[in-house]
């Protein structure tokens, strides 16, 4: 069978629904998001030096060129900041050539949408809503109040506003 998932309606909305599925929370936060994601990625960000680990839905994951941007509606990416473990040396602790992460610090959501609200103005970047969110599920930056997002990934335009670590191929 395969794995459905389930959104809050408040903040995300219902993707899929499956009747093994737990209830959402009341945040908006895709519960047991880490375990019921495709994970892309881990890396050490360069300006915070924390884990980024990064995980999307099966219609984000559907890209997989260039040319199949933009990314569909409800294409859902997460970016999870973390701090590194670290070793002896006090360098982060790597296993299989990645980072090893430990407290969860911050959950970043980018959500595709086909009506964006007009609440970023001139800072929105195309049909995306971005929110953050405390590790135990609290909403540091609801989407309303997150034009700082919206401007910063302004950046990426040519990528369908998605920062990525690699090029999509043609």
């Amino acid at each position: 069978m395969k794995t459905r998932l389930l959104f809050s309606l408040s903040m995300l909305g219902v993707l899929q629904a499956g009747a093994a599925d737990p209830p959402p929370d009341s945040t908006g936060l895709p519960s047991r998001y880490s375990v019921r994601l495709a994970q892309l990625g881990v890396d050490i960000g360069t300006q915070d030096e924390l884990v980024h680990t990064v995980f999307a839905n099966d219609l984000a994951v559907s890209v997989r060129t260039a040319r199949q941007l933009p990314y569909p509606d409800g294409a859902i990416i997460i970016m999870e900041f973390a701090r590194p473990v670290l070793d002896a040396d006090g360098k982060p602790r790597l296993e299989e050539g990645r980072p090893v992460k430990g407290d969860v610090q911050r959950i970043d959501i980018m959500r595709r949408v086909a009506n964006p609200g007009a609440f970023y103005g001139d800072d929105a970047a195309g049909h995306w809503e971005f929110s953050e969110f405390a590790p135990d599920g609290k909403v540091l930056i609801a989407p309303q109040h997150a034009r700082s997002c919206a401007a910063c990934h302004r950046k990426a335009q040519d990528t369908d506003f998605v920062f990525r670590a690699r090029r999509l191929p043609e």
